[in-house]
């Protein structure tokens, strides 16, 4: 006997007999009952005796409701087609990189939080499944696997390799972790973005934060002011780290409002700052959560009571938590002036800080090369083309992952790209600072009503109050106005080439603009 099916039989052990019939090429035990059982003083849902079928070439054990394989599977070198899917749960031995032959392995929807790296040894493999677990990240040893066509990964929550490098397909992952293994750089980078109203505190608070005087005459901010902070590593583990964040501290006047999605991303963490003197109602703290969770529905959020007093900073923060489930973490209070409370606020953004997606995610070291150039770049804007050929000139060359880098440097908050947006994906802006400074213009120009219902930003407005860009950037920062629903283009007097912009209510951000 060379073949036996003994599927769908709700078998809850193999019978014995089976492992006397050491001619077997295929095995097929799916759909069965499989109980996980001790064998020779440890737990296996098959016995030892599976090593006896060393002619196997085919072993299907799906859908039996958990598997735990034991070391004696190794001993099946001839395996070509192992399928371990649907299991619910599975632990899979270091002796799986014994199966050299192999070209088709399925674990898909097994519960799995980390394949062993022991797989980088199936050279063979073309198709992989590995979709519908709890995978964070894959082995390095991956990109060992050049023969790999089929890789198949959604239902993860991964992040390491880049989603943007998974949306590229196989041949990209592979390329990435391949590069991984040549020469990896840990990148201990991240953004955190500092909202809520005016005069709430939050520049004071940043400069708290980095350890700076406290300027009781601090100036407001005026639409957007990017600094960075160093803090520590809170893993014993990494004592040595720094971890670097790009803090966006936000204007918190009403006209501002509408810029501050242009930078908003579910890889960041979220400081809300709110005047306890004035109350969380006043500091309207659900319009700011509606804000995040419409654009950052996954990043953590961080309250921060600022302005102390005899007035207690008390609000229903259980009912907040109930309302926006997927973003609380914490409520806090700091003075920034006397300092109260601001240990334990770092010691939070730390430990929340360590916990981002993209913090110490492993990258190819011309990857981080690269992305210094991107950085160190002198000019305020490139266009696509221009932002290629400074990463190829630090060797990344392949398109995808030059793509998959500019996304994760937009992600970080070191520039604003935009592939897939008509009329922005040409453009790559380095200094997101000065994209708000030219918003800002025109939100703050006299002539123009923006602070009530709406206001009508003309061409002639455009080259007046943009009278140092050229035309077709006038056009780019308009398109982008339009994007995030700032303005929207009207015909003026029925004339489509005299069209003008109508500029809708700057403080309401997730209202629709005047049409």
């Amino acid at each position: 006997m060379t073949s036996l099916d003994l599927s769908s039989l709700g078998l809850e052990s193999v019978p014995p007999e089976v492992w006397e019939l050491t001619q077997l090429t295929a095995l097929d035990l799916s759909s069965n009952k499989l109980e996980t059982t001790p064998f020779e003083g440890r737990l296996s849902t098959l016995p030892a005796e599976i090593g006896r079928l060393t002619r196997l070439t085919t072993l299907n054990v799906s859908f039996n409701g958990g598997m735990v394989l034991p070391p004696e599977i190794g001993e099946l070198t001839q395996l070509t087609y192992l399928d371990l899917s649907h299991n619910g749960r599975l632990v899979l031995p270091a002796e799986i990189g014994k199966l050299t032959q192999l070209t088709t392995l399925y674990l898909t929807r097994n519960g799995l939080r980390a394949l062993p790296a022991e797989i980088g040894k199936l050279t063979q493999l073309t198709t992989l499944y590995v979709n519908g677990n709890q995978l964070s990240a894959l082995p390095e040893s991956l990109g060992r696997l050049e023969q790999l066509t089929d890789l198949r990964l959604g239902g993860n929550p991964l992040v390491s390799p880049p989603p943007e490098i998974i949306a590229a397909g196989t041949a990209s992952v592979v390329a990435f972790l391949a590069g991984v293994t040549r020469d990896p750089v840990q990148q201990w980078a991240s953004k955190v973005l500092v909202v809520g109203q005016g005069r709430a505190g939050k520049t004071s608070l940043l400069r708290a934060l980095r350890g700076e005087a406290f300027d009781p005459q601090e100036d407001s901010t005026h639409g957007l002011s990017v600094g960075t902070l160093a803090v520590p590593h809170p893993d014993p583990e990494h004592a040595d780290v720094r971890m670097r964040l790009s803090t966006w501290d936000f204007g918190g006047q009403d006209i501002y409002h509408a810029t501050h999605q242009f930078f908003l991303s579910e890889r960041s963490l979220f400081l809300l700052v709110w005047d306890a003197q004035v109350g969380w109602e006043e500091s309207r703290l659900h319009y700011w959560l509606d804000m995040i969770a419409a654009r950052s529905p996954k990043a953590p959020v961080v309250l921060v009571a600022t302005h102390l007093g005899p007035r207690p900073p008390d609000f229903p923060l259980s009912d907040l938590r109930l309302a926006y489930p997927s973003l609380m973490v914490k409520n806090l209070s700091v003075d920034s002036c006397t300092g109260e409370g601001l240990a334990e606020l770092r010691t939070v953004v730390a430990t929340v800080a360590s916990q981002l997606p993209l913090m110490g995610t492993r990258w190819p070291r011309t990857w981080l090369e690269a992305a210094d150039a991107v950085r160190e770049h002198p000019e305020n804007h490139v266009s696509v083309e221009q932002l290629r050929a400074i990463m190829s000139g630090r060797g990344v060359a392949d398109p995808v992952h030059q793509d998959a880098l500019a996304t994760a440097l937009h992600s970080l908050g070191d520039i604003l790209y935009y592939p897939q947006e008509v009329g922005l994906e040409d453009l790559v802006v380095l200094r997101p600072q000065w994209v708000t400074s030219y918003i800002s213009r025109v939100l703050d120009d006299q002539e123009l009503d923006v602070r009530g219902y709406y206001g009508l930003f003309t061409q002639d407005h455009q080259r007046r109050i943009w009278a140092d860009l050229d035309p077709e950037m006038r056009r780019h920062f308009v398109t982008m106005m339009e994007r995030f629903d700032l303005s929207d283009r009207v015909p003026w007097c029925g004339v489509a080439d005299q069209s003008v912009v109508v500029l809708g209510s700057a403080g309401a951000l997730l209202g629709s603009s005047v049409g």
